[in-house]
């Protein structure tokens, strides 16, 4: 068996009184999915350099908040440059194989669809998110169809990698959620719910990874798909004051799931 904690959208960015314990319970793997910091870059210093996490593995998935200091690309290439002789492993359509474990890691975005009105969600993503105003894409702001290009190719990546034979147990990593079973029932009908996840059923239960880890919606989740687990435990934003509450009432800071 292979423990795995599992931490997302610390939003360290916004200066919380909140920090990462330095006491543990104990893992093999820990995995954060994404929403970290201000960069992947000080996403990667912050981990490295955290003592609960020291010797140990650490699987990174960036976010879209970790984005938006500039080109996409560039943010993430500083990113597996500052992870390189770290305990860090940035994933980004890569993957990584630890303690026993494949972790197949990518940004994943959204199609759009979970409404079933895809031009309408991509239109309200578009003067709703903070994504399509800091995000940049080449010579231009990072737009819903640019997000949706990424999200065909992330799937099509995470589909060959669960298509490829492993001795073992494989866990997904995105940022964005996999399934509208990890929208709080609050935003059930928000047309903006389908920036936040895809429907991608169809692709777990025929590649059946034995745990899918996400993060972006600041609600925990715990359930199945099938065969496969699929679990979030976000922070969120917050504390903003000391001894305050943060975003998520829900989220543990020593959560550790087994594969």
């Amino acid at each position: 068996m292979t423990s795995i904690l599992v931490l997302s959208d610390l939003h360290l960015e916004n200066r919380p009184y909140w920090r990462l314990p330095d006491e543990l319970p104990p893992f093999d793997v820990a995995v954060f999915a994404g929403d970290i910091a201000e960069t992947p870059r000080v996403a990667v210093e912050i981990l490295a350099a955290a003592p609960a996490l020291s010797g140990r593995p650490v699987v990174y998935v960036p976010g879209n908040h970790e984005l938006f200091s500039g080109d996409i690309d560039a943010a993430i290439t500083d990113g597996r440059a500052a992870a390189e002789g770290t305990n860090v492993r940035l994933l980004d359509r890569e993957i990584s194989v630890v303690a026993g474990a494949r972790f197949v890691g990518a940004i994943l975005w959204t199609d759009y669809a979970l409404g079933g009105d895809p031009k309408r969600a991509m239109q309200v993503a578009a003067d709703g998110m903070y994504d399509h105003r800091l995000i940049r894409s080449g010579d231009g702001v990072f737009s819903p169809g640019d997000a949706l290009a990424r999200h065909q190719g992330d799937l099509a990546f995470i589909e060959a990698s669960l298509a490829a034979p492993f001795a073992g147990p494989t866990v997904v990593v995105t940022h964005h959620a996999p399934h509208p079973r990890s929208v709080h029932a609050k935003y059930a009908g928000s047309v903006l719910s389908a920036a936040f996840a895809s429907d991608l059923s169809e692709t777990i239960e025929r590649g059946r990874p034995s745990l899918w880890i996400h993060g972006h919606c600041h609600a925990s989740s715990d359930y199945r798909v099938g065969a496969t687990r699929v679990v979030c435990n976000p922070k969120g934003n917050g504390p903003r004051t000391r001894g305050g509450a943060v975003d998520n009432g829900d989220f543990r800071e020593g959560f550790v799931v087994e594969v």
